[in-house]
């Protein structure tokens, strides 16, 4: 009998089982955490897939908008050089060929 814990022994380990047991969660409490956590989890997925929706528009609006300035781009190298090299050619063309008839008429 050495061995088994006296009277005061066990009443203070049944107190001590009681207060851990107090510190415990409930299962009722638990499962409210969880539904808790999964719904603001579900919200935030949606948050994320909105997010990701909207990016993805963004990304094409940008997209668009360098592909249209790159063809304005384009289209005003083509127009400098009808409207200002083109021109700027023939006018030198023309004023040799102005000397060239010069020179064979003297």
């Amino acid at each position: 009998m050495v061995d088994e814990p006296s009277i005061g022994e066990l009443s203070r380990r049944i107190d001590h089982v009681i207060a851990t047991q107090a510190q415990l969660v409930q299962r009722t409490e638990y499962q409210a955490d969880r539904r808790y956590d999964e719904r603001r989890f579900a919200e935030m997925e949606a948050d994320l897939a909105e997010l990701r929706r909207q990016l993805n528009e963004d990304l094409r609006a940008l997209k668009t908008s360098i592909d249209a300035a790159t063809e304005k781009r384009q289209s005003n190298v083509r127009q400098a050089v009808y409207a200002g090299i083109l021109p700027a050619v023939l006018v030198l063309l023309g004023i040799v060929v102005q000397i060239w008839i010069a020179l064979r008429g003297a």
